[in-house]
């Protein structure tokens, strides 16, 4: 697999999907995020997507608003982020 592909890439236009894959599953998983396959890096992207649909996580809890309107405002930002990432990757 390369190293500079496209969709590894990408992941860096977001803060939360680079925090997610740079400094939590790639360093549990011990490999470099290039090494996950396209499907693994979607699914892990889908499943962090969830996380602001669900008010029981912080950033469902942030994109609600419960945490102010400056918070509200970050976490839509990373959620539309990564909508467009899915939109774009996930066919």
């Amino acid at each position: 697999m390369k190293k500079n592909r496209k969709i590894v890439k990408d992941l860096n236009l977001c803060w939360e999907l680079y925090h997610q894959f740079y400094e939590v599953i790639s360093v549990d998983d011990g490999i470099e995020v290039w090494e996950y396959s396209d499907e693994e890096i979607i699914a892990e992207v889908r499943y962090v997507k969830e996380k602001y649909e669900d008010e029981n996580w912080s950033h469902g809890f942030d994109l609600a608003g419960h945490s102010g309107k400056e918070a509200q405002k970050i976490a839509r930002k990373e959620y539309n982020q990564i909508k467009r990432f899915l939109k774009n990757w996930d066919k």
